[in-house]
């Protein structure tokens, strides 16, 4: 990718640059080439929702783009040797297929279905995905009149199982007997071959994800989570909702460049720029409220505005309203930039990291757009928090199976909202199905179902807890969910992503929620006491281990006061010790002030999530300041046991003086 490319996509959304390609009127300017090379070398392929040119089929179809870069280089090696008097232009889509030549590549799985199916095809690519596809030859489809096809022959066990599955419970036009998996290279004239020579290499890759390509030409792209998901430990993951409107990323863009230079040339059709202005930041506003319900608000606030200055006032707003700022609005929502987004009833206004301001999007390392536009886990990350899991248990906690008995995961965090920064936590929820576990663990099973939980846990908490997510600051933290404790989760009322079904069960959004000045004191005052206790123990446990670590070299150099300085030693090992155990209380008191927060507590702000709840506001406060880091550290190093002597090299480092 040039420097000029790279540039560009950084600048652009990949609707934009699908944008530019599908309309005539862009194609061939210099945007939109460097568009077009973009799609062509497969890099916005490769990113968000892609999405094809708008044209209408009568049928949709299933596929998958997941298709290995070695083996598009191979084709791409292949076409530029293909002479354009063999190639046929018959089957040409723009921006698919070009001048006989395939452009975006993949492999279909099922032709000619319906379009609302996603839940279908998401429910059978979890019982095989991920799957492994290899390449096989090159050959021919001939059966066409007008065209021949060369395509590469691909095996595939899984992705055939796939293909049997869907075409026995789906309705479809699919007529051929057997299935055979393929990646097309070009379309040729009748009885033209590629030369003699050509040949594919024998590679072997995994499909993460499948698409469904819809009547109307959009992609929507399907992951899976590699392991079943079984419907008696099910959850509710489609609550009772309603469409509310939220900016897309481009509604965004958008919004921002007009806030920076009102005098902006508009987008076609927009000539209003007041209006427009308005319905953005109405919508901005108010990414809870319905189409509806943001014009009751407007009645509402014109009201307001006729008690404050005048009826004439407040009739004057409801008119411009409804003439000028409700067609904009229509407009906004048919032109992409605004989206109505299933969201649940109640609790809806989610804002994890309560004292940060939000961010533009989710992170673009863990997050791409999904159906609805809201984000979607990305698949090769959802593949390494699950691998990793499966892996550390297995091979240090010598767990036999753990994709037959693992039900789920749910991904929570800051970093489930737009107030993330980069070293925010991912948190990560498992849910067990203790009974399998202990079918297919038996040296594991315990009377008490909660042994068994603790178990578990122990098995990773204070290991695997300490890494990040390849590629980013963000720590992985994994929690199994108790036996019996599965909906607590689902009542906490913050952002979750389910992992299994590819959905937002509370999704993310931007408003700031207000919080009350006088709660807020009473919380800043507690955070304050508690962090002035912690302080003063770690000033206390930082002294005692700068002598401690002066009492050893003193051991050294003198043999003659060698005992009295072993006593010295041990009392200072003990005021060491001392000064841990109170951390290590004021991390259980924080601890056990933010649970009580999560199941008793009632929320300060006008909102349902227990996110505002005092003591979580009171652990967030002490979060801020990175405290809670190193009392986790403490904990880990010395659990509940008095300090050893080796251990306070580690502790030391983890005080700060190995940094």
């Amino acid at each position: 990718m040039t420097a000029a490319e790279a540039k560009f996509l950084n600048n652009h959304t990949t609707d934009d640059i699908w944008n530019l390609v599908r309309d005539n009127a862009t194609i061939n300017t210099p945007e939109g080439q460097i568009a077009r090379k973009l799609i062509e070398k497969g890099i916005v392929a490769s990113r968000l929702n892609m999405k094809k040119i708008a044209v209408d089929y009568e049928t949709g179809s299933i596929q998958t783009s997941d298709v290995s870069k070695k083996v598009i280089e191979q084709i791409k090696n292949i076409q530029k040797g293909i002479d354009k008097d063999d190639l046929s232009d018959l089957a040409d889509e723009p921006g698919w297929v070009e001048h006989g030549i395939q452009k975006l590549f993949h492999i279909t799985v099922l032709f000619g279905t319906d379009d609302d199916i996603v839940d279908e095809i998401k429910k059978v690519f979890d019982k095989y995905g991920p799957v492994e596809v290899s390449t096989d030859k090159i050959d021919y489809f001939t059966e066409n009149p007008q065209y021949d096809v060369a395509i590469v022959r691909c095996k595939s066990k899984g992705l055939t199982k796939i293909h049997n599955e869907l075409k026995k419970e789906l309705k479809n036009k699919d007529s051929h007997p057997k299935y055979n998996p393929h990646i097309t290279i070009a379309y040729l004239k009748k009885g033209k071959k590629l030369d003699k020579d050509v040949s594919i290499k024998d590679i072997s890759w995994k499909i993460n994800s499948l698409e469904l390509s819809t009547s109307k030409g959009k992609l929507e792209k399907i992951a899976t989570m590699a392991i079943p998901i079984r419907t008696s430990l099910d959850y509710p993951h489609s609550w009772n909702k309603k469409a509310a409107i939220q900016l897309t990323q481009k509604g965004l863009l958008l919004y921002e460049q007009l806030l920076d230079n009102p005098d902006m040339q508009l987008p076609p059709g927009y000539e209003n720029v007041k209006a427009l202005v308005t319905a953005l930041d109405w919508v901005e506003q108010n990414s809870d409220a319905t189409i509806n319900e943001l014009s009751r608000r407007w009645q509402e606030y014109s009201n307001y505005q006729s008690g404050l200055i005048g009826n004439d006032v407040g009739k004057e707003e409801r008119t411009y309203f409804d003439s000028q700022v409700q067609p904009v609005l229509q407009q906004l929502i048919e032109d992409g930039y605004v989206t109505q987004t299933p969201t649940e009833k109640t609790a809806s206004t989610k804002k994890s990291n309560i004292l940060d301001a939000p961010r533009a999007t989710l992170d673009p390392a863990i997050w791409e757009r999904g159906k609805d536009d809201l984000p979607m886990l990305k698949p090769a990350v959802k593949i390494k928090i699950i691998k990793n899991f499966f892996g550390y248990i297995s091979k240090f906690g010598g767990y036999i199976k753990p994709e037959e008995w693992v039900k789920n995961m749910f991904y929570t965090g800051s970093t489930a909202t737009y107030t993330y920064n980069d070293t925010s936590d991912i948190d990560i929820h498992i849910i067990v199905d203790w009974i399998d576990l202990a079918k297919l663990n038996p040296d594991k099973v315990k009377k008490d179902p909660l042994e068994m939980w603790k178990d578990l846990q122990d098995t990773f908490w204070w290991t695997l807890n300490k890494i990040s997510l390849p590629g980013t600051k963000h720590p992985l933290t994994y929690f199994v969910v108790r036996p019996g404790e599965e909906k607590k989760l689902i009542e906490a009322q913050e952002e979750m992503y389910d992992m299994g079904h590819d959905v937002w069960l509370i999704p993310p959004a931007k408003q700031v929620i207000a919080l009350p000045e006088e709660a807020m004191s009473i919380a800043v005052e507690e955070a304050s006491e508690i962090m002035s206790r912690i302080e003063e123990h770690l000033a206390n446990a930082k002294k005692g281990v700068m002598e401690y670590d002066m009492l050893t070299i003193l051991e050294k150099l003198s043999k003659e006061n060698a005992p009295l300085v072993l006593l010295k030693l041990r009392d200072t090992q003990k005021a060491i010790d001392k000064e841990l155990d109170a951390l290590k209380d004021e991390y259980a008191l924080l601890k056990k002030k933010r649970q009580e927060a999560f199941e008793q507590g009632k929320p300060i702000a006008p909102t349902n999530s227990k996110n505002y709840t005092l003591g979580n506001i009171i652990f967030k406060l002490v979060e801020r300041y990175k405290l809670m880091n190193v009392l986790r550290e403490i904990k880990r190093i010395t659990d509940s046991k008095p300090l050893e002597t080796d251990q306070i090299d580690e502790v030391s480092d983890a005080l700060g003086f190995g940094e």
